[in-house]
């Protein structure tokens, strides 16, 4: 029983660092809100990371993320950035993954390739670019 016991108590210990490892991991560095909604219109937020790169905002994210299909069927969002709330839309940039993907890397640094470990990698990452909607 003890042995039971003390596995359980090193589970429990691996999976609250697991999940300090992730959060510094994600939070540690710039991290944007995406307001979005869903199917029935209930608002969804969403930490993200965002890249700047010559005067333009990027974001990048995958195929199957759930936040990825709330853009598709609403083009139209919000982001909120430090104390900044703007309406933007979202234009896939896949010519640029090449060069944004070494970007992200360098600004987010060993939490980037965490996450990347986490989601099998970056290399089929969908760029985004925020253009201001108005």
């Amino acid at each position: 029983m003890k042995i039971v016991l003390r596995l359980l108590i090193a589970l429990v210990v691996l999976a609250a660092a697991f999940g300090a490892l992730n959060y510094l991991a994600s939070e540690r560095v710039e991290v944007l809100t995406l307001h979005t909604l869903d199917a029935a219109g209930e608002p969804k937020d969403t930490r993200i990371w965002v890249l700047d790169h010559e005067g333009r905002s990027y974001i990048r994210t995958s195929e199957g993320s759930g936040w990825h299909a709330r853009l598709v069927a609403r083009p139209t969002f919000e982001i909120t950035r430090g104390d900044e709330r703007a309406t933007y839309r979202a234009v896939e940039r896949p010519e640029l993954r090449a060069t944004l993907h070494p970007l992200f890397r360098e600004k987010y640094g060993w939490g980037d390739a965490f996450i990347s470990a986490l989601v099998g990698g970056r290399e089929s990452a969908i760029i985004l670019e925020l253009v201001p909607a108005g």
